[in-house]
């Protein structure tokens, strides 16, 4: 059997010489349709189709020969609006499925075209009138939404990272998770506030992680949510001593910042703030006598947002709820109260009784 393995080898090496041979032929051959002089909508998409055809038959590592293609032949005018567009039309259909680490090779050349589509000349001709209802692919900016996309996919990478590198310490990540959900909150309601921060704050990585949020201001709530699920998953796996002093203080320093990711207009962050202040209500910290009665207001704008839903957002939001009333001297007013009871979640509890509204019921009782 050993015979044979360089005969599968070299089998498998003209096999994939022998893709790359049909694909720059199919390349070839489509481009011309793309950059068609009488530019027909209809030949642009039948041609953007068979790229995304060919890419999907021969896979993803194939996208870098594409996409240096394309950047070779489409280079001024209206063609870099048509190379954006195509861009996005074939990533569009495999961003459907999870393709983890499989654009990492080519983002430093995916990312350069969003960036000139997004902050370029490209995105300035959009804002002339002429230009921009010349052509469908100038009429529209579709670079954001899949620069959203490998943003989040390049947070998720990183957030692994983190989380497997046993060398990282709790004290830095600690630190890292703050400032990044500092400063996202704070770019989103244009604040910047001289907010507690714990101990060994000034190191550079606080500096480097608010720099990465600045300035990408355009998708800042992703990285705020990504901090935020760094600090739920450390919560998850933290045996507290409550003699840590230390670590209660930096844990306290939260409580106010969460609060005010609860009054987001991201529905991705106030939840995350909502499954992050959950354990630390339980802590019974000094910060939660300040800040109570702020986050019961913003749980109850929030229910009332969600007022006929019930969903895991509604019950994660009223858990919270019931779990401050037990842990602190916060309490619901009569008004409150009645809202709460008009949910559909507390509608014929004899018939369909709902543990998360009976919970909460006798948090109130008691």
């Amino acid at each position: 059997m050993e015979g044979h393995a360089p005969i599968h080898a070299r089998w498998t090496e003209v096999r994939a010489q022998d893709r790359g041979n049909w694909l720059e032929g199919s390349v070839d051959d489509t481009y011309g349709g793309i950059l068609s002089e009488d530019r027909l909508e209809s030949v642009r998409d039948e041609s953007r189709s068979a790229l995304a055809a060919c890419l999907k038959e021969l896979g993803l590592e194939y996208l870098q020969f594409i996409v240096n293609v394309l950047k070779g032949i489409l280079k001024r005018g209206y063609e870099l609006h048509v190379l954006g567009y195509t861009l996005n039309f074939i990533l569009s259909k495999f961003l459907l499925n999870p393709v983890c680490g499989k654009l990492d090779y080519c983002l430093e050349d995916l990312l350069s075209i969003i960036e000139n589509d997004i902050l370029g000349d490209v995105s300035e001709e959009r804002e002339v009138g002429k230009i921009a209802t010349k052509m469908k692919e100038t009429r529209k900016q579709n670079s954001v939404h899949l620069q959203k996309h490998l943003t989040q996919k390049v947070l998720n990478h990183i957030a692994a990272g983190i989380e497997r590198n046993p060398s990282v310490k709790q004290t830095e990540l600690i630190i890292f998770t703050y400032g990044l959900i500092e400063d996202g909150i704070n770019n989103e309601y244009n604040e910047y506030e001289n907010s507690y921060v714990p101990k060994a704050s000034k190191l550079d990585r606080v500096e480097e992680c608010r720099q990465i949020s600045n300035s990408n201001g355009l998708f800042s709530h992703l990285i705020t949510a990504f901090a935020l699920g760094l600090l739920q998953n450390y919560m998850k796996n933290l045996k507290l001593n409550k003699k840590d002093e230390d670590l209660l203080s930096m844990l306290d320093s939260f409580v106010s910042l969460l609060c005010k990711c609860l009054s987001s207009k991201y529905e991705s962050i106030t939840s995350a703030g909502i499954r992050c202040l959950s354990p630390l209500v339980r802590l019974h910290l000094p910060s939660l006598e300040s800040q109570g009665d702020k986050i019961k207001t913003s749980l109850l704008a929030i229910a009332q947002d969600l007022v006929n839903a019930n969903t895991q957002s509604m019950e994660s939001c009223i858990k919270l709820l019931t779990l401050l009333l037990r842990s602190t001297n916060v309490s619901l007013s009569a008004d409150q109260l009645q809202m709460f009871i008009q949910f559909l979640l507390f509608v014929d509890l004899e018939k369909n009784a709902s543990f998360v509204a009976l919970s909460l019921l006798k948090a109130v009782v008691h």
